[in-house]
């Protein structure tokens, strides 16, 4: 029984991270909240690429946005509401 239940959690699992899609964008596509958001937290910063997360029912779960802020790059995560989760220097 134990071993059925654990098959099936890792089927759900694996399915259900399977329909879940990361899709490059054009910058230019970002929504007005997401780089007015990025504008104010880092000004000045350049955007360099985009990528749009989707849950696995289509809608966007969020934005990871890479940006050039003086000699640093930073990948973002940001919310379709402009609310920035997480930051993370690349170098």
């Amino acid at each position: 029984m134990k071993t059925i239940l654990s098959s099936l959690c890792a089927i759900g699992i694996f399915s259900t991270a399977a329909l879940a899609k990361d899709v490059d964008i054009a910058v230019k596509e970002l929504p007005p909240a997401v780089t007015a958001s990025i504008e104010k937290a880092h000004p000045g910063a350049t955007l360099l690429s985009a990528e749009k997360d989707l849950k696995t029912d289509g809608s966007i779960q969020h934005f990871e946005v890479t940006v050039r802020v003086g000699e640093k790059q930073k990948e973002l995560t940001v919310l379709p509401d402009g609310t920035i989760q997480k930051a993370e220097k690349e170098n």
